[in-house]
């Protein structure tokens, strides 16, 4: 068994770490922050994280209602603009902590007056340096250089300050039943080894979702680009109702994540227009109408509600991603030209 196969498999216990250990420490975050006058979240974060950064950034917005966004190091790090962070929460995620562009953000927006949250799996790591508070995701020791359990993590310990942050009940009672939910996605595991040989050969393929699925999306074409070599955009569907919907042919490969929710409706139009379009329409979905629009379809659990469905909803993508690797006789454990931990400035 590849080593990204296995660690695929250890999200339920590493959300359930997460949850136990840190659960108290969020709840001390959140009480605190709804006590101080915050007026902008700012996330800075790369690669897999930056995507569960964006999850975060519509968690924020939608649930707590402040406005949040994806900082770009590089103003810091390369243009040395003086950012004014006072009355900010920037928060780090880095599973390493050690990409040299967050750590170099997060030092300067702390010494503006920020107050700073790191989101990490690694223990004394640099990012813990530069931050008031920092969340560790419990996800044990990741080896392959695709993310998969530490990704899982990320997203679920932002759901988890989100919550907190917003008091929404609701929510946080659902929080100890994510590990039995991710359970429940890694049943399609066989499923998925079976119906991936069909695009052993493609050349190209988008990934769409909208929302909080808009995270899942890019983070799925990350994975489809680097374990695979398959080059794969994402795109909200609304945007890609503005323009690259002209690229769809017979046979185009699109994978789409939709759930019951506000996003289902918008998403089910998309897909109902990709069908006509001859699209080979690949489906995540715990919505049963998307089996009429799907080429394949992967039904999900319909426990969770919408906001909570990208913790568990990338698990069956990363499996999606590892077995066409395979099928393709590529090594998912090691991408030509990556390493794991990978610093810019």
């Amino acid at each position: 068994m590849f080593r990204m196969l296995k660690e695929i498999k250890e999200s339920p216990e590493a959300l359930a770490r997460l949850y136990q250990r840190e659960g108290g420490k969020i709840e001390k975050l959140a009480a605190y922050l709804q006590s101080h006058d915050i007026s902008l979240v700012s996330f800075v974060a790369r690669g897999t994280s930056d995507n569960a950064a964006l999850y975060g950034k519509y968690l924020i917005e939608s649930m707590v209602g402040i406005p949040a966004h994806l900082a770009a190091p590089s103003v810091v790090t390369i243009y040395h603009a003086d950012i004014q962070t006072q009355k900010s929460l920037v928060v780090g995620v880095s599973q390493s902590g050690e990409g040299t562009d967050v750590n170099r953000y997060m030092e300067h927006a702390r010494a503006a007056g920020a107050l700073t949250l790191a989101i990490t799996n690694t223990r004394n790591s640099s990012i813990t340096k530069h931050a008031d508070v920092v969340i560790y995701l419990h996800a044990g020791r990741e080896e392959s250089v695709a993310a998969t359990k530490t990704y899982v993590t990320e997203c679920m310990a932002l759901l988890m300050l989100a919550a907190a942050w917003a008091r929404r009940r609701t929510t946080l009672d659902l929080l100890g039943k994510m590990p039995e939910a991710a359970e429940q996605v890694l049943q399609s595991e066989s499923l998925i080894k079976e119906r991936v040989e069909r695009y052993r050969f493609a050349d190209q393929a988008v990934v769409l979702g909208r929302g909080y699925h808009y995270a899942t999306a890019k983070e799925m074409a990350l994975k489809l680009m680097e374990t695979c070599y398959l080059p794969a955009q994402a795109f909200s569907v609304a945007d890609f109702m503005h323009g690259p919907i002209a690229m769809i042919h017979e046979g185009f490969p699109t994978l789409m994540f939709v759930t019951r929710g506000k996003m289902s409706e918008p998403m089910l139009a998309v897909a109902r227009n990709l069908r006509e379009k001859g699209s080979e329409s690949i489906i995540f979905s715990n919505t049963p109408e998307t089996r009429h629009y799907a080429t394949i379809h992967f039904m999900m659990p319909r426990a969770l509600p919408e906001v909570a469905t990208p913790v568990t909803y990338i698990i069956p993508g990363q499996l999606f991603a590892y077995y066409l690797s395979l099928a393709r006789g590529l090594d998912p454990d090691h991408p030509k030209y990556l390493q794991k931990v990978t610093k810019t400035l």
